[in-house]
């Protein structure tokens, strides 16, 4: 609904598989990271409130809240040993869908997922992930959030949709 075509929600193609065949596409500022570089996001909580009604949106799936585990879903940037640690020393069970490094911390109450290094094969087990978790009765998940490129860009938007709480920092102390 303009002159110039723009990727409204990310999917199984790249927005640079879809350059190659529409050179002029553009992300919708809501996807672009320069914005959000521009204004950094630390700890916040992700809203769950019901949307507006009064105006309809250009594409299904832009309502902030899109499925999310009963458990509460935190994703984190980089290594989440530390607020699994935390949780867990508050007597909660907590499950850890884990990226990218090694950390070792061990816990009856605690549930370790490893996740695939792949875009695509991360995409196509996620929810299921997630799902077993849930019925694994976890009442937290820390999540070790995949890198900010344009090829996890589908990746990261339905997790920013699914968690209770998006931090691009991790805690200290």
């Amino acid at each position: 609904s303009g002159s110039v075509p723009t990727l409204l929600r990310p999917g199984l193609i790249s927005p640079h598989d879809l350059r190659r065949v529409v050179p002029e596409l553009k992300l919708a500022s809501h996807l672009r990271h320069d914005d959000e570089a521009a204004n950094p996001i630390s700890t916040s909580t992700v809203s769950g409130s019901t949307e507006q009604a009064a105006k309809p949106f250009l594409s299904p799936g832009l309502m902030s809240k899109h499925y999310s585990p009963r458990a509460i879903l935190e994703s984190w940037a980089a290594d989440g040993a530390h607020r699994v640690q935390e949780i867990l020393n508050s007597g909660a069970a907590v499950g850890w869908l884990r990226w990218g490094h090694q950390t070792i911390l061990r816990h009856s109450r605690l549930k370790i997922v490893d996740m695939p290094s792949n875009s695509a094969e991360y995409g196509s087990c996620l929810y299921a992930k997630l799902h077993d978790l849930d019925h694994a009765n976890v009442t937290h998940i820390v999540l070790d959030l995949p890198p900010a490129e344009e090829h996890w860009l589908a990746i990261r938007d339905r997790l920013r949709r699914a968690s209770s709480v998006w931090s691009e920092v991790l805690p200290t102390g």
